[in-house]
């Protein structure tokens, strides 16, 4: 899979993570009784806003891994 998305994401600049993340958003909705959709484009700003919501929880950055002084 990833040899079909890598061009794909290249060529929209990343955007087409936020229309894959937006289909499991919608996807969960038809799946999760009692959590609904109104529309796609609402489940792809529901998908972008949980990133941001799990990106600022998560701190931001990456862990830097130490190097062992000599």
């Amino acid at each position: 899979m990833n040899v079909v998305a890598f061009p794909i994401s290249v060529l929209t600049l990343g955007l087409f993570l936020f229309v894959v993340n937006g289909l499991a958003f919608a996807l969960a909705s038809w799946m999760v009784p009692g959590f609904s959709v109104a529309s796609f484009w609402w489940a792809v700003l529901g998908a972008l806003m949980v990133s941001v919501l799990s990106y600022f929880l998560s701190g931001g950055t990456k862990e830097e891994k130490e190097t062992p002084s000599s």
